[in-house]
């Protein structure tokens, strides 16, 4: 009887976590408004560089695609940002993921939590990126925060090519 009890609590605690809240809104990039993906603030460092946005076409939906056609410094830089303030707690223990693949990038590309005005982060440095879809998993400690916490898919430094982000999460890990 012990031995079942411990079986079902396993399972119990993992179908929790497989459907645990995503915290991040329009990770998948499914909700446009004129081309631009709801939820999400765009910075562009350049005019070189390009940002679109596809309802559909990834594994789980829409996807961001980042272009980078000139390696050089103004160029090599973007971010997709979100507030999320109201979402986390300071000190409390996130799991970050997204899938991204790339088209000839040379680059860094991030997912992170960050604090007011950019003290501390926490999160996924993704170097190589591969040309088929894979997912990029973190568990990570909200950085404390006073007044705003931000989720960020930064690609920065310089950067060349195409890199294209999906399936964006932000979940709570209960400690």
């Amino acid at each position: 009887m012990k031995k079942l009890m411990t079986i079902a609590a396993l399972i119990i605690t993992a179908s929790m976590n497989l459907f645990a809240e995503n915290l991040a809104r329009n990770g998948n990039f499914e909700q446009l408004i004129a081309g631009k993906s709801a939820e999400w603030r765009i910075h562009q460092y350049s005019n070189e560089t390009e940002i679109k946005f596809f309802a559909d076409g990834s594994e789980n939906g829409g996807y961001a695609q980042m272009i980078f056609p000139i390696d050089n410094k103004s160029a090599g830089r973007m971010m997709l940002s979100q507030d999320v303030t109201a979402a986390v707690k300071s000190k409390q223990k996130y799991q970050l993921s997204c899938k991204v693949r790339g088209k000839g990038f040379k680059g860094v590309a991030e997912l992170i939590l960050c604090n007011d005005k950019w003290a501390a982060s926490a999160g996924i440095l993704m170097g190589k990126v591969p040309g088929k879809w894979t997912e990029f998993k973190k568990i990570v400690t909200m950085p404390e925060f006073k007044k705003q916490a931000k989720l960020n898919f930064n690609v920065k430094r310089v950067a060349k090519g195409t890199i294209e982000v999906t399936d964006i999460k932000l979940e709570k890990v209960e400690n």
